[in-house]
């Protein structure tokens, strides 16, 4: 019993650190679409969905550094040539404002 309370509190933290898994509409509906700023060392900042080969591929979001399977709703940013995968929709707030923080 205290396994299954222990693993709710942490999967509650998790959450609750990670914008509550709820996405946000920083992701367009479909397609690649720019968003219209600059990033801060001068490349590019690309919002998008994911492409048909990324969903299900395993990666490790860049700002809460967590590994988890790309979905079909999952946030991502192309930024200087590399695609950054938001692991829910409280990433692309902090990734969009200070992408050369968390590039890698």
């Amino acid at each position: 019993m205290k396994k299954v309370i222990f693993g709710m509190l942490a999967l509650a933290f998790i959450l609750a650190g990670c914008g509550g898994g709820k996405p946000e509409s920083t992701a367009p509906a479909a397609g690649e679409v720019s968003v219209g700023t600059a990033a801060p060392a001068g490349g590019e900042l690309k919002s998008r969905t994911p492409k048909a080969e990324e969903i299900g591929k395993a990666v490790v979001c860049p700002v809460m550094d967590t590994k988890f399977k790309v979905a079909k709703d999952t946030p991502v940013f192309d930024y200087k040539g590399k695609a950054y995968f938001m692991c829910c929709g409280g990433c692309p707030g902090p990734f969009s404002k200070n992408p050369e923080k968390y590039a890698k």
